[in-house]
C-alpha cells in the first residue's frame, strides 16, 4: 500500500491509470487524518491498492477534473475506470470501498 500526497494535476496524471486506485479528495487535513487513521490500521490487507491524497484547498484543478461537489469525497478507479464514489465520513462505508478496490480483478 502507497499513499501520495498530490499536489497538482500533472502529480495525478501520473498515477490516474493505476490498476487499483483509491482516490481521497478532501478540504481539511485533519479530516483526512481521522479518516486514514482506520484505513491504515489494516495495511496489509490494502498493499495492492495506490492511495492518492488531495488537499482541494491547494489543488482546485482535481475538483474540477473529478466533478468534486462535497468533501470528503472517496472514489475507487480501476485503470482510469471510476467504479463507485461516495462522499461523507461514515467509516464503514469507506472501508467497504477500500475492500472493493483491494479485491477488485481485472478480467481481460
Amino acid at each position: 500500500m502507497a499513499i501520495i500526497e498530490i499536489k497538482n494535476i500533472q502529480e495525478f496524471e501520473k498515477y490516474k491509470n493505476n490498476l487499483n486506485l483509491f482516490l481521497i479528495i478532501t478540504g481539511e487535513k485533519d479530516d483526512m487524518r481521522s479518516i486514514t487513521k482506520d484505513i491504515l490500521a489494516s495495511e496489509k490487507e490494502y498493499e495492492n491498492v495506490l492511495f492518492l491524497i488531495f488537499d482541494v484547498k491547494k489543488c482546485k484543478d482535481i475538483q474540477i477534473c473529478q466533478t468534486v461537489s462535497s468533501t470528503p469525497t472517496f472514489i475507487i478507479s480501476s485503470n482510469g475506470n471510476e467504479l463507485e464514489r461516495y462522499s461523507g465520513v461514515n467509516i464503514d462505508s469507506i472501508l467497504s470501498l477500500v475492500k472493493k478496490i483491494s479485491d477488485y480483478k481485472v478480467i481481460r
